[in-house]
């Protein structure tokens, strides 16, 4: 009974190890950016290696402290406390020693964790060997620029993370067996197994990082506030071979603020100097939505011309209510013919945005409500 009651004790006193041990995995850079994080597991090496060269020292050290504790308590006026706490310690002082250690040394490695991260990433990143390091065990996405883990090493990361959850039970078990052997006098010294989950938590953190299907299920377009940077200028190949000479323009910076009141001048009175019929009636709409207070771009005036005239164009802008005069009169103009206008969406939540955006355009063109019919399209939609 006495032997069960101490291994209980024992156990329990190993808990604020194995909560140190859950904290660590919450003291890591995000997925976004565990690619940087390539340094810590030599950083856990080499803490190791001095922690286990020095441990006598260190464990001297643990024992002095507790027998300062001891002496405070007898200082107080806890003179029984203190005489049992002596007792206790001089009979178990193995196991003392044993879950002081691992504590003190895993609470320490946090620290240190938690100071070299920010210290070292912007060194690293100023490294010019870093990015071949980095790319042993993750691969950039340069559209995305983003580093995600190489698919390869799936197995290993899940095999390192089961390794250290595993770790907690099998070194539980190992605290156990190493306390009864060192009862009976079999073994010198009972199981420190912060080394080991110190190094397999580090190389398990570090694979932790994003994976490209998990990226995938992250940037959904869906989210309003997305914040996810990406680079374009890789849309300019297939871009300029899908629209080949129809691209009115290529490596030209386009300044919506550019021109004024003359220059659309100039571009009306050449729209209706032309004769054309398109020409002359699209002049007289944008003038009148100038009087109506329209303050309208130059590009965007000669581009709801050439949508109007039937060319393909791609307008890279966010705000599509600015668009309204421009792509509606083109779309007018269809749908007077006997045409149709299909608007095809990147995203459901802008449904029904999208709706009241049609029936305000279409307004804005014709100044009659409800002249056109407006709604998502279905497999039993017949017009």
């Amino acid at each position: 009974m006495n032997n069960l009651k101490f291994f209980l004790i024992l156990l329990l006193s190993c808990v604020p190890f194995f909560l140190l041990a859950l904290a660590n995995k919450k003291a890591n850079l995000k997925k976004e950016i565990r690619y940087k994080q390539f340094f810590m597991p030599i950083v856990a090496l080499v803490y190791c290696i001095v922690a286990f060269i020095f441990m006598n020292r260190i464990t001297d050290a643990l024992l002095a402290f507790v027998d300062r504790i001891i002496a405070m308590l007898a200082g107080f006026g806890l003179q029984g406390i203190s005489d049992k706490l002596t007792e206790w310690i001089n009979t178990y002082a193995m196991y003392v020693i044993m879950v002081l250690f691992n504590t003190v040394i895993m609470a320490a490695f946090i620290v240190l964790k938690g100071i070299v991260l920010p210290f070292l990433i912007p060194k690293a990143a100023k490294i010019k060997e870093t990015n071949k390091l980095v790319g042993i065990f993750y691969e950039h996405d340069e559209e995305k620029d983003a580093w995600y883990i190489r698919p390869h090493f799936g197995q290993a990361r899940t095999f390192l993370k089961t390794a250290y959850f595993g770790g907690f039970f099998l070194s539980a078990i190992a605290i156990l067996v190493t306390a009864y052997l060192c009862n009976r006098q079999l073994i010198a010294s009972p199981y420190y197994p912060v080394f080991a989950l110190i190094m397999i938590g580090e190389l398990a953190f570090y694979l932790e990082g994003l994976r490209r299907d998990e990226a995938q299920s992250e940037i959904t377009a869906e989210a309003d506030n997305s914040a996810h940077l990406a680079n374009y200028s890789l849309l300019r190949k297939p871009l300029r071979k899908l629209f080949g000479d129809k691209l009115s323009a290529d490596g030209v910076f386009m300044n919506e603020d550019s021109g004024g009141t003359s220059s659309i001048e100039d571009i009306l009175k050449e729209m209706e100097e032309t004769g054309d019929h398109l020409g002359t009636n699209y002049a007289k709409f944008i003038r009148y939505k100038m009087e109506t207070g329209l303050k309208p771009d130059p590009n965007y005036v000669r581009s709801g011309f050439d949508l109007a005239s039937g060319k393909s164009l791609l307008f890279n802008t966010p705000f599509y209510y600015t668009l309204m005069p421009y792509a509606f009169y083109a779309m007018s103009e269809a749908l007077l013919k006997g045409g149709k206008a299909l608007i095809v969406l990147g995203r459901h939540g802008t449904r029904d945005d999208l709706v009241r955006w049609c029936e305000a355009g279409m307004f804005s063109v014709s100044n009659i409500p409800s002249l056109w019919k407006i709604g998502e399209l279905k497999p039993e939609s017949t017009d």
